[in-house]
């Protein structure tokens, strides 16, 4: 008898089975297939259950020193263990997977069988991750190893899928370390590419375990550690993931590939949403390159959208990518997205909608995704240079290759997307003209994204490879070539003409006019409001203050101005405590936003007069203009004449001021220019 099967629970069967049982726990395949005819030609409910808890469940007692022995790194022990765990995997894992199926081991004997299974889970996940003395690898041969790890991925998901409500929540609840050992099982089945046989098991391991885990900040913790301990490996492993079964947006998709994915995206979406995880995990995923991956994916399957899971799959990916939005350095994921075919990817999604029958349960869901995506996620595209110039490149794509108005039906799909496309319009000839006006086109900034320092165009020197990437300095261009640099470098950079792709370097060196780009808007749209301007009423949103002393006792406008509300908990205070930070959904050290306030006229209501808080998705106030000064001398107009007309620009060009704040002194340097030229666009736009 080996030493890893309980001697005391094989004792217990009836006389006439204990031999064979005792030859199938040494390995006999032929007893144990008689064993299995004997379970399931057993004549009562009650044994059924019974016999395979007395055979197929593993002592615990080996564990520790099966444990110890690996530590030992004596080749001879080393061979031993394996064994060990080869008889684990062939003769319990394989039987209990067995006898779930048919039915043999039923939910109710699940309580019983856990507590001693789990363990062995766990054991044989610490012994598969450690490496052997050589660190070659485990210390099972690959194909073993891969066979093992499939038989574990099968036993969880078994239970979970023939296990009731209250098994799930215990397992859930009170197996500790659970995530460790599913991100262990994993990551090894993505990094053996999922083995023919498994997928299913996969799938499930994924998508019920992945997404169950992230309901309290351990579990999450568990998962991150069973990855690897980092949560930008998670990242990395569901581009992995992805990438196993779509690396080409109009390559052929299976449904095996559909299955592959859709796990990949449901644990995006409903991780970056999780209150535990949302700017940890969200950022991890974007820097680890999920954004085209997702994207290229969410094309593929919008193109089978009657396939299982794949619409889905693509609400999935649209969920991810508005919750990318938000977190840090968002013009970056947006012109990433935009690079991937994300407005196709939305067209394809319309579609699907609009050829769903009645009766879906799951429409509603759907128009709500895309409805969120129309008039938040993509109108939000709208608001920074950088994007706008790629938004421009993949507009005019869209409409050389697509019918753009055959996938909306008439209604209020097709009138957001119209006036997504008149506002994009608008918004990107106001960035040409800024463009034209600054030479945009021209200037160049360090390549290195995290430089902090100031520099010349005329300083910075050329990689001397593909002499387009410039560098201030060579600490930038060694950080940069870790970081970034070197997948690209070699690779045939173009910059804009009509009609191709913006370059990474050249959207790099646009996002250095972002800020400036936004100050530009800010001002346009105060100096002659529009429908598609910040005060728009689909970009408004109004709230109350009941603070004494702060403002004023009446309510005042929150101007949304990243279009983008969910999540954003602006604070309350005067304009003298400006510029302040608010984070997103409240937890410090996430995207900051620059808030300021302004008196305007009432909107609606000539009686009194309105505070506005502008809000500006920016690291810094654009150009270095401080927040009281824009508070003070942007609205000059006092209460009793609120509902009179204010040119806003020229009186904050020319540096007047009611409040007799020293702060109000004239404008920063560069702002004068900067106000000129958006009061001849408003002009010229009016």
């Amino acid at each position: 008898m080996h030493e890893c099967f309980n001697w005391d629970n094989i004792q217990k069967l009836p006389p006439p089975q204990r031999a064979r049982a005792k030859a199938a726990a040494d390995g006999s395949l032929e007893d144990a297939n008689f064993f299995f005819q004997v379970i399931l030609s057993s004549p009562t409910p009650s044994q059924r259950i019974l016999l395979p808890i007395y055979w197929v469940i593993l002592d615990n007692k080996p564990i520790p020193t099966l444990l110890r022995q690996i530590k030992s790194r004596n080749p001879e022990i080393l061979d031993r263990v394996a064994d060990s765990v080869l008889l684990v995997a062939q003769g319990a894992l394989r039987s209990v997977n067995f006898l779930i199926l048919a039915k043999a081991a039923t939910p109710d004997c699940f309580a019983d069988l856990w507590p001693r299974l789990y363990p062995w889970l766990q054991a044989l996940n610490t012994l598969l991750q450690t490496p052997t003395a050589d660190q070659a690898g485990s210390i099972l041969p690959p194909e073993s190893t891969k066979e093992l790890y499939s038989a574990m991925a099968s036993t969880l998901t078994l239970l979970w899928q023939h296990a009731d409500g209250s098994f799930r929540q215990y397992i859930h609840d009170e197996a500790q370390g659970l995530g460790v050992v599913v991100g262990g099982i994993w990551k090894a089945l993505v990094r053996f590419r999922y083995p023919e046989g498994v997928h299913n098991s996969a799938f499930h391991l994924a998508r019920d375990f992945g997404r169950n885990l992230w309901g309290s900040a351990n579990r999450m913790a568990e998962l991150v550690e069973g990855v690897g301990g980092r949560v930008s490996t998670i990242g990395a492993l569901l581009v992995e993931h992805i990438q196993l079964a779509i690396s080409r947006a109009n390559g052929r998709v299976e449904d095996r590939d559909i299955r592959i994915v859709f796990p990949a995206s449901d644990i995006l979406a409903v991780a970056s949403v999780s209150s535990e995880t949302t700017i940890a995990f969200t950022q991890a995923a974007l820097e680890a390159g999920i954004v085209p991956a997702a994207a290229t994916a969410a094309f593929a399957l919008g193109n089978h959208p009657n396939a299982a899971f794949a619409r889905s799959g693509v609400a999935n990916f649209l969920t991810f990518l508005r919750a990318a939005f938000l977190v840090k350095d968002p013009a970056r994921w947006m012109a990433q997205a935009l690079r991937a075919s994300l407005l196709p990817v939305v067209l394809l999604f319309v579609r699907g909608c609009k050829n769903d029958g009645p009766g879906r349960e799951d429409t509603a869901y759907y128009l709500k995704t895309i409805r969120e995506c129309l008039a938040d996620s993509l109108p939000a595209m709208t608001m920074r240079f950088s994007v706008l110039m790629q938004l421009r490149v993949s507009l005019e794509q869209l409409r050389r290759q697509l019918d753009v108005n055959a996938f909306f039906p008439q209604g209020e799909l097709r009138d957001l997307w119209e006036r997504f496309l008149q506002l994009a319009g608008e918004r990107i000839s106001l960035a040409e003209r800024f463009k034209d006006a600054f030479g945009a086109e021209d200037l160049t900034a360090c390549s290195n994204d995290s430089c902090k320092g100031k520099c010349k165009p005329e300083d910075l020197k050329r990689c001397a490879r593909c002499h387009t990437s410039a560098y201030c300095s060579k600490e930038c261009q060694a950080a940069d070539w870790k970081k970034r640099h070197k997948a690209e470098c070699g690779k045939q950079q173009k910059l804009l003409t009509s009609g191709e792709e913006l370059s990474e370097v050249q959207l790099m060196r646009f996002r250095t006019q972002d800020a400036n780009f936004m100050q530009a808007l800010v001002l346009s749209d105060l100096a002659a409001p529009a429908v598609s301007s910040i005060l728009g009423p689909a970009l408004v949103r109004a709230y109350h203050t009941h603070t004494p002393g702060v403002i004023n006792a009446n309510p005042h406008i929150l101007l949304d101005y990243t279009a983008l509300a969910t999540g954003v908990q602006p604070s309350v205070c005067g304009p003298s405590t400006l510029p302040e930070g608010c984070p997103f959904g409240g937890t410090p050290g996430s995207a900051k936003m620059q808030v300021v306030f302004v008196k305007l006229r009432a909107l609606g209501d000539s009686a009194s007069a309105h505070w506005m808080k502008i809000v500006l998705a920016a690291d810094r106030f654009a150009c270095g203009v401080d927040a009281r000064r824009v508070a003070s001398g942007i609205g000059q107009g006092k209460p009793e004449d609120a509902g009179g007309d204010v040119d806003y620009v020229r009186s904050w060009a020319e540096g007047t001021s009611s409040s007799g704040d020293e702060s109000t002194s004239a404008p920063a340097k560069g702002m004068d220019e900067l106000v000129g030229l958006v009061g001849s666009l408003s002009v010229e736009s009016a």
